[in-house]
């Protein structure tokens, strides 16, 4: 099923964000469009309504960011634009999380395009201007 969402400011995630959290079971969420997009502050803005007080911000140089959310529940958060390959993705246990159960939000989740679950929903993003068009496919 696809639905499409254009965003002029971050609050215009909102209604992106409610489908999300209605709509799909918590497992892996792909994020995929440019630099600058606002993958990371949907993220954010995902999480804190899941119930992260911490500050939410882009894991590039980590990789792999935790937080807990409402009753405790774990929210993951992956950057994998520094990957050169597939090979280093499943190197760093990006496997694990996939299969957890919990809600992992994987920006530049094309870069492991086999590690990619069929049921996982996908979030593309386009940039028209200052406009974000959003297209999410969920299963």
């Amino acid at each position: 099923m696809h639905h499409g969402f254009s965003v002029s400011s971050p609050e215009g995630y909102r209604d992106a964000i409610r489908l999300l959290i209605d709509r799909c079971r918590p497992g892996p969420v792909h994020l995929n469009g440019p630099m600058g997009a606002g993958k990371t502050t949907f993220t954010a803005m995902f999480f804190k309504e899941l119930g992260v007080r911490d500050a939410v911000s882009s894991p590039t140089f980590s990789l792999i960011q935790e937080y807990l959310g409402n009753e405790g529940r774990r929210l993951v958060h992956m950057d994998l634009y520094r990957l050169k390959d597939e090979r280093e993705a499943f190197a760093i246990g990006l496997e694990d999380y996939l299969y957890s159960g919990d809600w992992c939000l994987i920006e530049w989740a094309d870069r492991i395009p086999s590690g990619l679950d069929e049921c996982s929903c996908r979030i593309d993003w386009s940039l028209n201007g200052e406009q974000r068009e959003l297209t999410m496919e969920m299963p």
